[in-house]
């Protein structure tokens, strides 16, 4: 605990001198904090990136989970820190240590890493080097963690081999379990480093690298792997995968982020798998075969996230999460759940043939954003070469069911610089643009069209990773083409940057000697290389050359068989994805011959002249249930009989809900009479101000907003603090946090109307990050009848530490708003504040004459000072602008007060709407601060009460009632 204490006052000095400090302090509701001392085995979960996204990762969400569920188990998250943390660390001499306990990463029995994108390698030595952890295995001594990694970048993983001790080739739910609960029993045997090494590596699925070593390739320019000559293992190393995922339900309680991040929402894995087969996917390889979660423990997730984390938004995803069979049922079946509760709900990567209207209806229910369709290729060519099973009609068709249902704003993701493209391919990708814009406005829609162009990068375990890629020359030509057409059609255009893209290629098909130039970028200064504007192409460039090494070797075209007929080992084929590699090579050649392959799993039809598969949603699926389901025979043997049960039960499921939702139309007419018998009046104005052929979604839009003018509106002034455990929030983070512990309480709020619901709460001035509140407030509206205690119980139970409610009262509909209300605030500063101290001291040895006071005196002579001067102007800098303020002018009063707790700066300043002082800013006036100081003084500042003055009278917000605005 002293150790804890120790490195959290030295993280405090650092804090309020960085860049969203909330990411490195944890805290959040849900996170998981053990004893260390009565664990086995005490892991840290590390994601080379920020927290924003590292938070956003269903894999280490479903990790973290799992691990922590095991009692002889402690599981800790670690990300990397922006560049200036990373800056603060080194010269405090702090090592990185995780956001649940503060250990440093180097007295972790297990560091693991999550690889999910090539371009994060920099940011992994980042972090071991940071956690004082060697970063070469072959440097470790047996005090050193096992440094360990698994996700899709394991599928290659020379360029970081290294690097790593063990890699876990597949998913994680069993393996790391299996591989830590042997891990436990082995540390007791006390064994080395090396013998502990090999003992581990005879699990199914875990690849050491120390075990094999690399040799030239006698085919190309391209290292390959073998065993060492004196080790036995298992070689090539088999993929482990999940057989019945619904033996590890999704988890519902994850810790729920302070701040905002990419995707802030309750995230759900619908399914694993995809049937599709695009030819440029190494997902579709990695993660076969397809495996559904089922319908009812989706629903249960979800409803138990909603109200262990209070989110307002729920994602579906999966690979391709129309081809989740009973998609439709689940929907209906979550709107029963989600439009009350004012839950958006969207669902990801959607192929454009499984958009319906069905679909689209339970989407839009509660509010919709934009709509994203990926057709990936602009000719139908093109798309029959990467095996796209999608048409142009089934991009319009879907387009124009989601313009019927109130979208506006379509996004259109597709690839440039795939295997046989032509100009014409490259038109043909703004051409598709502009045929959906011109949809939409035949429908009256203004419609905004976003089309969207990345680099297709060949990756391993692929059909095309045998593809050259496009050089830079090529790619820019193209990028050009396409800005030309797509500004001639008036559409938004978006690339990639076509050198990361480039670089992201070598990090992919690379070998083991990539591994020095990566260290060699690395300590060059590259980090972050995913984020455009940290990536510095030149500088890997210089790695390379610094490194004797050519970065084309890994771009061109490999071969794919030998003289003899064999085929050509590649620098990844000691990884066994499963899916056999003539498998591969079958489908590369029918790309190139832009062949298509149906998506596998499903029973087919041919439809105008294409084998299409019909999943059990399509209502003439029991027309052809018995036929044979398509199967390439890829390597994985999948139990057909097996799948055709599951297609069977989610064809019942499907047919069912068809029965209700029909049932449900004939008496559409009656039910709608009865529910508008509330107020007919109101019910003609929806009718009279929407226009007759407007989307059904606009016409419910004016009925809730006409219903929530009957429901009954209860005003309540709510009061909290923010105290040290929480005190790095912003206002936002505050914004975001609050109302989600309404919903995880059961406290019901009313929401504005419109396509975006908010709550409707506003909250007082807004806190300084880093600043302490021990007197906040916030006025929120609700329908229900909140008794003060029965709320405070509520709330309480499930807020996180640091926010904490402590009043309630009810207001009147004439009360004052707090904007309107609150005009002063006082402030209570720690006059032995190291930043104050040695500010003192300059000023003493400025002024002699202060030497001679007493304590007391000395700092009633400096706030007399202040008090006494007409003005004090300082310049506030924002956004590279520069303002100057006379803060003086805020300032009603300043004590110097001395208590049994301390020493104490008390300043009361005005708030207005001519703006307002900071209390840093004042003790600056007083103290004459340095600049650098002051960003650390503000978390020493406590917020101590909100109140009203008038006409000299001070009226507690307690008592807002009373106050005659």
């Amino acid at each position: 605990m002293n150790d804890i204490s120790s490195y959290r006052a030295t993280l405090d000095q650092i804090l309020p001198t960085v860049e969203k400090p909330v990411r490195y302090v944890g805290g959040e509701w849900n996170a998981i904090v053990k004893d260390k001392e009565q664990v086995k085995a005490h892991i840290a979960l590390c994601f080379p990136d920020t927290y924003e996204i590292g938070m956003s990762h269903l894999g280490l969400k479903i990790l973290y989970s799992l691990l922590n569920q095991k009692s002889e188990v402690y599981a800790e998250r670690v990300y990397t820190p922006w560049l200036d943390m990373e800056r603060a660390l080194k010269s405090a001499n702090l090592p990185l240590a995780s956001i649940e306990s503060f250990t440093p990463l180097n007295e972790f029995d297990i560091v693991g890493f999550s690889l999910q994108y090539e371009m994060t390698y920099t940011n992994i030595l980042t972090m071991l080097e940071l956690g004082k952890v060697p970063l070469r295995a072959e440097d470790r001594t047996q005090q050193d963690p096992l440094v360990i990694g698994g996700g899709p970048c394991v599928f290659s993983p020379e360029p970081i081999a290294d690097f790593f001790d063990f890699l876990l080739i597949g998913e994680g739910e069993e393996l790391l379990v299996e591989f830590i609960d042997s891990y436990t029993k082995l540390k007791e045997q006390n064994l080395s480093r090396q013998a502990l090494i090999a003992k581990l590596a005879e699990i199914k699925g875990v690849y050491a690298p120390a075990l094999c070593e690399s040799v030239n390739s006698p085919c190309y320019a391209l290292q390959i792997i073998q065993p060492k000559a004196d080790i036995q293992m298992p070689f090539p190393v088999i993929r482990r995968y999940v057989e019945e995922i619904n033996k590890y339900p999704f988890p519902s309680n994850s810790p729920v982020p302070f701040t905002e991040v990419v995707h802030d929402r309750i995230a759900v894995e619908i399914a694993r798998g995809c049937v599709d087969g695009c030819r440029f996917c190494q997902a579709g390889t990695i993660y076969r075969p397809v495996r559904e979660r089922t319908p009812e423990s989706i629903v249960e997730t979800i409803t138990e996230g909603l109200r262990d984390g209070g989110y307002d938004e729920v994602s579906l995803t999966s690979l391709s999460t129309a081809d989740y069979t009973c998609l439709t049922p689940v929907l209906k079946q979550l709107n029963k759940t989600l439009d009350p509760q004012r839950v958006s709900l969207s669902v990801s990567s959607l192929r454009a043939s499984g958009i319906t209207e069905d679909l689209s209806n339970e989407i839009a229910k509660v509010r919709n954003t934009g709509f994203t369709i990926a057709p990936e290729a602009g000719t139908q060519r093109m798309r029959d070469v990467i095996n796209k099973n999608v048409t142009e009609e089934d991009v319009l068709r879907s387009c124009r069911i989601a313009f019927s249902y109130g979208w506006s704003q379509i996004k259109l993701y597709f690839m440039i610089g795939l295997p046989t493209e032509t100009e014409e391919d490259v038109r043909g990708i703004a051409e598709l643009g502009n045929k959906v814009k011109q949809l939409g406005k035949s429908m009256g829609v203004n419609v905004k069209v976003t089309v969207s162009a990345s680099c297709f990068v060949p990756k391993p375990q692929t059909p095309f990773q045998w593809c050259r890629m496009d050089s830079l020359e090529e790619l820019y030509v193209k990028q050009e083409l396409l800005r030309e057409v797509c500004h001639r059609y008036r559409l938004n255009f978006k690339t990639h940057n076509a050198k990361l893209s480039q670089l992201e290629c070598i990090m992919a098909r690379g070998d083991r000697r990539i591994g020095r130039v990566i260290e060699r970028a690395w300590r060059m200064g590259a980090r972050f290389d995913g984020w455009d504007e940290h990536f510095n192409y030149d500088l890997w460039m210089k790695a390379f050359e610094a490194e004797g090494l050519d970065p084309r070797e890994t771009l061109g075209e490999l071969p794919v068989r030998a003289i003899d007929g064999s085929f050509v080992q590649l620098p990844w084929d000691h990884i066994d994805s499963l899916v056999e590699k003539k498998f591969l090579a079958i489908e590369y050649e029918k790309g190139v011959n832009a062949k298509i392959a149906p998506p596998c799993g499903f029973p087919i039809r041919i439809i105008e002249g294409r084998p299409t598969a019909i999943p059990p949603s399509f209502e003439d699926f029991e027309q052809i249930e018995r036929k044979p389901l398509l199967c390439f025979n890829c390597g994985l043997a999948c139990d057909l009989s097996a799948m055709r049960k599951d297609l069977i039960k989610a064809k019942e499921l499907n047919k069912e809900y068809r029965t209700v939702k029909q049932s449900a139309s004939n008496t559409n007419d009656t039910n709608d009479a009865q529910e508008m018998e509330f107020d007919q009046s109101l019910l003609e104005v929806v009718r009279s101000d929407v226009p007759v052929n407007s989307p059904p979604r606009l016409h419910q839009l004016k009925l809730n907003r006409a219903k929530a003018q009957l429901e009954k509106q209860y005003r309540y002034r709510a009061f909290y603090t923010k105290l040290e455990s929480v005190q790095y929030l912003s206002h936002l983070d505050l914004a975001k946090a609050l109302p989600r512990g309404f919903k995880r309480a059961g406290i019901q709020l009313s929401y504005s109307q419109g396509f975006h619901p908010m709550p409707l709460m506003s909250y007082g001035p807004a806190l300084g990050v880093g600043m302490i509140g021990e007197a906040e407030v916030l006025d929120f509206i609700s329908p229900e009848v909140l008794a003060p205690t029965d709320f405070l119980e509520k709330i309480n139970r499930v807020m996180p530490e640091g926010l904490k409610f402590t009043a309630l009262i009810g207001l009147e509909e004439t009360d004052a708003s707090l904007a309107k209300l609150i005009n002063c605030a006082e402030y209570r500063v720690n006059i032995s504040a190291p930043e104050i101290q040695k500010a003192l001291l300059g000023r003493v040895e400025q002024q002699p004459e202060l030497k001679s006071l007493s304590i007391s005196a000395l700092h009633e002579k400096l706030i007399s000072d202040l008090l006494l001067s007409e003005q004090f102007v300082i310049s506030r800098t924002r956004k590279n602008r520069s303002q100057n303020v006379d803060v003086r002018k805020f300032v009603k009063s300043v004590r110097f007060e001395q208590t049994e707790k301390g020493d104490f700066l008390v300043m009361v300043l005005e708030i207005s709407n001519q703006g307002g002082a900071k209390p840093v800013e004042i003790a600056t006036a007083i103290y004459g601060i340095e600049q650098a100081d002051q960003a650390t003084l503000q978390s020493r500042a406590r917020r101590s009460r909100l109140y009203s003055e008038i006409n000299g009278q001070e009226y507690s917000l307690l008592k807002a009632s009373k106050v005659n605005i």
